[in-house]
């Protein structure tokens, strides 16, 4: 399937003691998009239905509140009626029910038009990113139109409903795996772009492809795919 969009994941291990500058990072992948022409068309907090679309009022809730999630979309849409275009964030050690966790993972979605997609853009987000918060780990993926960025799995698409296709438990799995990303732990799925830790560098198994060390966090690893 030709692939329809570009999508970066970008994670980083944390405590419950570390702040997290999300409105710095939300600036870098803002101007992404600004720099295509695009604006914020609007941004929703920790699962609210509301949505903000000025700006400032955007910055005011990054600055004042404790940011579990957002969701930030941008005009002008493409025809694509579940076009993914935009940025999310999960601060997963903040979600969690038991708060007695000390360590978890946040991560940033940054998904783009695939025709914006270069290695130079990428690398420079991830450095900037890497910068103000210090990564653990990202990669990117190339996806087909009615998919999820998320799951990176096929929607479901019925004329009531939209739902990803497949079970939860591989996610749930994922999900409690991704905690170990400091620790060298590698996601299965091969991915064409990656920026590893020292730690899974160390656990790669096999042939290693085009290496560029980006930063003291982070190696940039490239395949062909």
């Amino acid at each position: 399937m030709k692939p329809q969009y570009c999508v970066v994941k970008i994670f980083k291990t944390h405590t419950q003691t570390e702040t997290v500058d999300v409105k710095q990072c939300f600036d870098i992948m803002l101007d992404v998009f600004t720099s295509k022409g695009y604006s914020l068309s609007g941004v929703s907090f920790n699962y609210s239905s509301k949505t903000l679309k000025k700006l400032s009022s955007v910055y005011n809730f990054m600055e004042t509140k404790d940011v579990v999630y957002f969701d930030a979309s941008f005009e002008p849409q493409g025809s694509d009626r579940y076009d993914p275009t935009g940025i999310t964030y999960s601060n997963h050690l903040l979600n969690l029910k038991d708060k007695t966790n000390e360590k978890d993972y946040l991560d940033f979605i940054l998904a783009i038009p695939f025709d914006w997609y270069s290695l130079e853009l990428i690398k420079k987000v991830i450095k900037e990113i890497d910068m103000t918060i210090g990564l653990t780990y990202s990669y990117v993926y190339f996806m087909p139109k009615n998919y999820c960025s998320s799951s990176e799995k096929p929607l479901k698409i019925t004329p009531f409903s939209v739902s990803t296709t497949g079970t939860n438990e591989d996610e749930i799995t994922l999900r409690n795996n991704l905690k170990d990303i400091d620790c060298g732990y590698i996601p299965p799925k091969g991915y064409p772009v990656n920026f590893y830790n020292a730690k899974q560098l160390e656990c790669l198994n096999g042939d290693i492809g085009f290496q560029e060390k980006i930063s003291d966090n982070l190696t940039l690893v490239t395949y062909t795919v």
